[in-house]
């Protein structure tokens, strides 16, 4: 796969998301899902935390980062979580739409050959 076409599918697939997300009353952002799962404000967040660490990843072209990528995955998750269940959906959101705008712009400075 080519880096654009990388990009393409990455910058349709948010536009999806964004539009399925847009569809739900913000209100409604917090309360827990299905079963009594994760919230959308906690998957946003959850999201989001993974746009950002691969910010650095993409400026030092390294695998750099987190500890948590040490930890087993639903350790890793529940960090993700507990960092992030008492933020507002305000602040979710923000970090939701500039943490994807600043990894979006990290890998486009990347090349493929």
């Amino acid at each position: 796969m080519q880096l654009k076409s990388f990009i393409e599918i990455t910058e349709h697939a948010r536009g999806y998301l964004n539009h399925v997300i847009e569809s739900l009353p913000r209100e409604k952002w917090g309360e827990a899902g299905p079963s009594g799962g994760w919230s959308l404000k906690d998957v946003l967040a959850h999201i989001a935390w993974h746009d950002d660490a691969m910010i650095e990843v993409c400026e030092k072209r390294d695998l750099v980062g987190s500890v948590w990528w040490t930890l087993p995955m639903h350790e890793r998750n529940n960090n993700i979580y507990s960092q992030y269940k008492d933020a507002s959906t305000e602040v979710v959101q923000e970090f939701f739409e500039a943490s994807y705008e600043k990894m979006l712009a990290a890998v486009k400075t990347l090349s493929w050959s």
